[in-house]
């Protein structure tokens, strides 16, 4: 068997109307986001999906890399052409958060699965999934009329079953919490459904309903943080998708950052 023919099985159970509909999987590229980019310039169609076996540059938030092995887990990336202006677009990232929660509690069979805000998914405080929603202006990756071209990539942990030593103690994967291996094809089909669903919801009804899922499955809300290297203690998402946090009896509310949950 080749190491895409599990990830081509997707095709077949696809039940979207957009998301998947244009799919793309490929053996290995550097990155399924900067090849969805480029797609995206070249006017490739709302739902467009690149998906890889291996990444070779594969990335996550804030430029760190994200370790991308052959046959094991997930590397996707969906263009998307949303009727959002570019400044209501940030809680897209919670959106695809919500997304890929489902798909976990549907392959694990519970809910200990929450959102670190903003773009990690972690499992029994273990991080298995990471999201990145990459913007860029006209020029860069086309417009559609009024739409807002975004890329939103997705890493999932799925069949990995043991990690580097420095990643060991904070990651996880759906095979570990499981115990069992997992069909990579269902789970990308059952993802792009999810991702379909969030996001047309969040079209339709705005930041509100969304940020209220999204509080009742945040990690570490009520325990003391920091947050870009300042402590605080989490107090939940504001209707907007804003983190919002207490220092010294003020609650501030905050649109990005990086948050560490402390763990004692």
């Amino acid at each position: 068997m080749n190491s895409t023919e599990d990830l081509e099985h997707a095709r077949q159970l696809l039940t979207t109307a957009w998301a998947g509909r244009s799919l793309e999987i490929v053996a290995e590229t550097d990155s399924t986001n900067d090849d969805a980019k480029r797609s995206a310039a070249k006017g490739a169609v709302h739902g467009h999906t690149i998906v890889a076996d291996h990444q070779r540059r594969g990335r996550g938030s804030h430029g760190r890399s994200w370790v991308s092995p052959a046959g094991v887990d997930l590397y996707v990336s969906v263009v998307t052409r949303l009727p959002v202006p570019l400044v209501e677009l940030p809680p897209v990232t919670l959106a695809v958060g919500m997304a890929v929660l489902r798909v976990v509690d549907e392959i694990t069979g519970h809910t200990r699965a929450a959102i670190k805000w903003p773009n990690d998914i972690v499992l029994a405080g273990r991080k298995c999934a990471g999201i990145l929603v990459e913007t860029a202006t006209s020029n860069d990756i086309g417009q559609a009329g009024n739409a807002t071209t975004a890329i939103v990539g997705i890493g999932l942990n799925v069949n990995r079953d043991e990690f580097p030593p420095e990643l060991a103690a904070r990651a996880t994967s759906l095979r570990i919490a499981r115990n069992a291996s997992c069909h990579r094809g269902s789970i990308l089909a059952s993802v792009l459904r999810a991702l379909e669903e969030e996001l047309d919801a969040f079209v339709l009804g705005g930041a509100k309903p969304l940020a209220a899922r999204v509080g009742e499955r945040l990690g570490g809300r009520g325990q003391r943080i920091t947050l870009d290297g300042e402590p605080a203690q989490l107090v939940g998402v504001a209707p907007s998708g804003a983190l919002r946090v207490e220092r010294d009896g003020q609650v501030t509310e905050h649109v990005a950052g990086t948050l560490v949950i402390d763990e004692a």
